[in-house]
């Protein structure tokens, strides 16, 4: 059976035609996703969590011949929200409440100051 056969009877709920699709694809969503990740085990829970999003959204695709290029775009999204996790979890809270509040540079406020008052008397700078 090919693969957008497969996709119609696993868009109507047949879980052995998705789980057949999962084991044609493996390789090449896990693929695509180490190439963004670069790390073995975040690779493999992208795909993870791909193939569970391709699960629930897999009634909504119209053209099952597009189910690669589909699939590849779920691993891409998931991928991104792996990449973004892990650099917001490098930054150490402990640094982020040390953090001091950026004063205005004078420069800058004085400027402000001017184009008010100008702005007042109908001037434009």
């Amino acid at each position: 059976m090919d693969h957008e056969q497969l996709v119609r009877r696993a868009g109507g709920g047949d879980v052995a035609a998705f789980v057949e699709l999962t084991r044609r694809f493996q390789q090449f969503a896990f693929g695509s996703a180490l190439t963004l990740v670069r790390d073995f085990q975040q690779a493999e829970d992208v795909v993870q969590e791909a193939f569970v999003a391709a699960w629930s959204a897999l009634p909504t695709l119209a053209e099952p011949a597009a189910f690669p290029g589909w699939l590849r775009g779920i691993v891409r999204h998931h991928a991104f929200r792996q990449r973004r996790r892990k650099r917001l979890a490098s930054v150490p809270l402990t640094e982020a409440e040390n953090a001091a509040p950026r004063a205005p540079r004078d420069d800058v406020h004085r400027s402000t100051k001017a184009r008010r008052s100008w702005s007042v008397i109908g001037l434009k700078r």
